[in-house]
């Protein structure tokens, strides 16, 4: 053995040899390593389906839905005179319907489901409760999901089987200005949300007064939230001067307003939905804007020149 080692021939072949050997060990090794880490990145091509709703999804003005007694899912039919403000009330409100949507391929439809867009938007919107079948979904809420102010849910139809594109689902829920001075309108530690303190203030005001009135004067009430105002339809000329008002988005349903005084609030946020009201007189004077679309900052320019002054924001920011 020792005369075999000493043969420079024999020792060179063993070096070969088991550099070979060696080296188809990492080759293997390698090429286990390389599968395994290739079968946790690369997931299984979905076959693609396409949808199409067959009901207004839209969410640059989303349907209205009200939550009659927290639960029953309800809106204005827009076919009948709203001279008896069904939003406040109830009377004269109309089962919601369930959304109808058609699938191709028509099998796709079978593992869909209704999720949230985006995880900011508010505990509220996760809580809805949807049901798909035959190709309607159908919602509904919980009684312990409770409204915290007028809510603008938006959400996706998925599936685990089928690559469907992008879509959205936008719903506005409120609850009635009776449904808001009830106990739906309070908070979780039991006190009074600003929207019930606003019902309040509603149902006061016109418990003498015809609801069709077509003017409405709530300068400095210290009304911080306007959900209820969804209700006053037949509505022209609302001041709301001199509050502590934030968010507007309830006052666009109002598509008979001609006058809209906002005055000394706190707004910050104007959406672009504002241009589809019919308004002649506009004012956001003393407010906490600090900027806007174009589209929107041509439109209050048009209907009022000088209603942008006392906020922070300048020319750059509007319209910009």
């Amino acid at each position: 053995m020792k005369f075999l080692f000493q043969n420079k021939e024999f020792k060179n072949l063993c070096i070969i040899s088991i550099l070979i050997v060696t080296l188809l060990g990492c080759t293997r090794q390698f090429n286990r390593d390389d599968t395994n880490s290739g079968s946790s990145d690369i997931k299984p091509l979905l076959p693609s389906a396409s949808i199409n709703f067959n009901t207004d999804t839209s969410d640059v003005v989303p349907p209205l839905v009200y939550l009659l007694g927290g639960v029953a899912l309800y809106k204005v039919d827009d076919k009948n005179d709203v001279a008896s403000a069904p939003g406040f009330s109830g009377v004269g409100l109309v089962t919601f319907p369930a959304i109808s949507f058609t699938a191709n391929p028509v099998n796709s439809a079978k593992n869909m489901k209704v999720v949230t867009i985006n995880a900011g938007q508010p505990a509220f919107c996760k809580n809805v409760v949807f049901t798909i079948a035959n190709n309607f979904i159908y919602v509904s809420n919980p009684l312990s999901n409770k409204l915290p102010t007028m809510t603008t849910c938006t959400y996706s139809l998925t599936s685990s089987t089928f690559s469907i594109p992008a879509n959205s689902i936008t719903f506005t829920f409120n609850y009635t200005v009776q449904d808001w001075a009830s106990s739906l309108g309070d908070n979780p530690d039991g006190k009074p949300s600003y929207a019930k303190l606003t019902a309040k203030r509603i149902m006061k005001y016109y418990s003498d007064k015809n609801l069709s009135d077509s003017k409405l004067d709530f300068k400095g009430q210290t009304i911080f939230d306007v959900s209820p105002f969804t209700a006053l339809v037949k509505l022209q000329t609302l001041n709301l001067s001199d509050n502590f008002i934030q968010d507007i988005n309830p006052l666009m349903h109002l598509t008979n307003l001609t006058s809209l005084n906002l005055f000394d609030n706190e707004i910050k946020f104007i959406p672009d939905s504002i241009t589809k009201l019919k308004l002649n007189f506009l004012s956001f004077n003393t407010n906490s804007i600090l900027s806007l679309s174009p589209t929107t900052y041509s439109f209050i320019k048009s209907i009022n020149p000088d209603s942008l002054y006392g906020n922070p924001g300048t020319a750059t920011n509007f319209g910009n």
